[in-house]
Formats: structure tokens, C-alpha cells, sequence
């Protein structure tokens, strides 16, 4: 037998079909068992408390395809500040680790939460109405300031 790929010598098979069957009717499937899952396509993503980000599907399967890493620096506090809420590494931070969440010091991931602000609206509603009733009762101080000084004056002029 040639394979015609250029081996060489040709080689030489042979087939005994002797224990072969064959069976002169129609094939008939008498069960069928299934050992695998529906087929499913992707409907959402999540993110868990360990970081892992894991990808859903229609046919209720879920799998894990990533897991978020956190960073810790021998010193947060010589991060440098830049605009946008982002943090650089320096000299003095060290190198960062990357480590999963809730171990060797790094922080928790909280799924599915929104990040509040660190401003409470209720004290500084506060805060614009004291200051607010404070320029009211300067520009009343002002006015009657002025008052009595036009007063003075007519007084003077009489």
C-alpha cells in the first residue's frame, strides 16, 4: 500500500473481513442515552465574593473563567495620588502582590454593589442651609448698617 506522502518502503497490510457481519435488514435504534448537556449560549456574567467571574448560560451551566486579583503594596500610604481616582506605584509603596480576595491582607469584593459616595448628603444639605442663613443675616447686618449711617448723616445735615 502507497500512502503517496513520499515514505518509503510502501507497506503492506492486510484485511481480514472473515469476522465481519452483516445483516440484511433495516437498522433499529433501540435506546439512546445522553451523557452530556444541552446546548447553551452565554446569558450573563457575575462576579463573586472570592473575585471569580463566571460566565451563565441559558441551559443553567455556570463556569468560572477568571478570577479577579487585588494588589498589595508594602506601603499604601506612599501610593502617589493622580486625577481620576487612580493610585501609582512609587519607590516608597514597593512592589505590588497580586493576591485573591479576603487573603494576605487584601481587600473584599462586594458583588453586584454599586460604590457609594463618601459624602453624606444629609450633612451637607445642612451645612448650605446654616451657610445660607449666615450670608442672610450678613447682608442684614450690611443693610441695616447702611441704615443707620444714612440716618446719621440726615441727622447731621438737619
Amino acid at each position: 500500500m502507497d500512502f503517496g506522502d513520499g515514505s518509503s518502503p510502501t507497506q503492506s497490510v492486510t484485511l481480514d473481513a472473515s469476522s465481519f457481519t452483516q445483516f440484511a435488514s433495516d437498522s433499529n435504534v433501540n435506546s439512546t442515552t445522553s451523557d452530556g448537556i444541552a446546548y447553551g449560549t452565554k446569558t450573563g456574567i457575575s462576579i463573586d465574593a472570592a473575585g471569580f467571574v463566571s460566565a451563565n448560560y441559558s441551559n443553567g451551566q455556570v463556569k468560572e473563567i477568571y478570577q479577579v486579583p487585588l494588589a498589595t503594596f508594602n506601603s499604601e500610604n506612599s501610593l502617589q495620588e493622580s486625577t481620576g481616582d487612580v493610585y501609582q506605584q512609587t519607590t516608597g509603596s514597593g512592589t505590588y502582590y497580586l493576591r485573591a480576595a479576603n487573603t494576605g491582607g487584601a481587600g473584599t469584593i462586594v458583588p453586584s454593589a454599586l460604590e457609594e459616595s463618601n459624602v453624606d448628603i444629609a450633612t451637607e444639605f445642612s451645612n448650605m442651609i446654616i451657610v445660607q442663613q449666615a450670608y442672610s443675616a450678613n447682608s442684614k447686618v450690611i443693610s441695616t448698617a447702611d441704615q443707620m449711617l444714612s440716618t446719621l448723616l440726615q441727622i447731621q445735615t438737619s
